[in-house]
This record gives structure tokens, sequence and C-alpha cells, in this order.
């Protein structure tokens, strides 16, 4: 009786997360096989030096940066997801409230 084993390859990876943040603020980015079905176990490395399924980068300088996420699974193979990032010094929209006016008297 001859036994198989079902391997699902990993065939690619998408990474989630803010696409623009301010200059020092912290955003999550996570990372997602394809297909979601492949097989366990999944490893993750970031650029950051990071290890698992997500996470976190922040940067101390306006600019566009980009950062990476290589994804392995056991039935071999490795995938990589670059995603680009703006990061900005302030946002360029402002928030304004309605001005009321009151007559008086």
């Amino acid at each position: 009786m001859a036994v198989s084993v079902f391997c699902q390859p990993l065939e690619g990876m998408t990474v989630l997360g803010p696409p623009s943040l301010l200059v020092g603020q912290q955003g999550i980015y996570q990372a997602l096989p394809q297909p979601l079905t492949a097989s366990l176990p999944l490893t993750f490395s970031w650029s950051s030096g990071s290890v698992g399924p997500a996470a976190t980068y922040s940067w101390p300088e306006a600019g566009s940066h980009t950062l990476t996420v290589t994804g392995t699974n056991i039935c071999g193979g490795a995938w990589r997801a670059v995603y680009t990032v703006q990061v900005l010094e302030e946002w360029p929209h402002g928030s304004y409230l309605p001005l009321i006016v009151r007559r008086s008297g």
C-alpha cells in the first residue's frame, strides 16, 4: 500500500498594509500566501529582519520606501513580494470645521 502526501506549493505573495504613513508613524504590514491553502508550515522573512506573517515598519524621513517579504513552505521554492510606502511630512489635506455665524440681539 502506497501513501501519497499532497503538498500545495506557495505560488505567490501579497502584502497588505497602509500605502502612506507620516514620518515616524508605525505601520503594520501582513504577508498573505497565494494560494491561502498553501501547505504549512509557512515561513516569512521581512527586509527589516522580522520573521513571521506580520511586521511593523517606521521611517525617519519622508520619501518613497520599499519593504520586501520572502515566503517559503515545505514544498520548496520561495516567493518575494515588494511593497512601496510613501512617507509624508504631513498629510496633504487639512480638517476644517464649519463656520457658524450667530446673530446678536
